[in-house]
């Protein structure tokens, strides 16, 4: 991968940032499109990057956006180690910028299993704006084992979403629960009158 600003080199040629030297970059360069390029640039070394995970999420409290968009779509590419910046991801859910809160839950969605602490912020961000972040959050919720119990109530109004792909993935993780409230009830079973559900 090439940039005007940073440039990662094969091995034996070019230029070559590590990591390490990224991660810094990220959390102390001024200029935010060096900031940007950082974290781009560790989301393209992938697991290899793991290591600046913490980094990554320090960067989603970033002022510039694009950099906490980016960094957000880096931690979905690390793998494992994110999961040890949960809270601060969890808190990036209320980011008010769609785009990096779409970032956010696809870095959530890589970590399986997630954590039982998950899914009261997945639940609330079902009533997102932003339709795919309510489809994704859905999602992780219905990769959780076991699916939260405590998320039923806005999985069921979630049954009743304008978005028919966020409708099946709050059917998808309700289907998973171990055992239904009986609160929930009544909206699945709407929800089956729903030819698109």
């Amino acid at each position: 991968p090439s940039s005007p600003y940073i440039s990662l080199g094969a091995p034996g040629g070019g230029t070559a940032s590590s990591a390490d030297e990224l991660a810094d970059i990220l959390i102390s360069n001024s200029d935010h499109q060096i900031r940007r390029e950082a974290a781009r640039a560790l989301g393209d070394l992938g697991p290899a990057a793991a290591g600046s995970a913490p980094a990554l999420a320090r960067a989603l409290g970033d002022t510039d956006v694009q950099t906490r968009r980016n960094a957000a779509l880096a931690l979905s590419k690390v793998g494992a180690p994110a999961l040890k910046e949960l809270r601060t991801l969890l808190a990036a859910l209320k980011d008010p910028d769609f785009q990096t809160r779409r970032h956010v839950l696809m870095a959530l969605c890589s970590l399986k299993p997630l954590p039982p602490a998950a899914g009261k912020p997945l639940a609330a961000a079902l009533r997102d704006d932003d339709h795919q972040v309510r489809r994704d959050s859905a999602i992780g919720l219905s990769d959780m084992t076991p699916v939260p119990t405590g998320a039923a109530l806005a999985l069921a109004a979630g049954l009743g979403d304008p978005d028919t792909q966020t409708r099946r993935n709050c059917a998808l993780a309700l289907a998973r629960m171990k055992r239904l409230p009986r609160a929930a009830v009544p909206a699945l079973a709407a929800a089956l009158q729903d030819e698109d559900t």
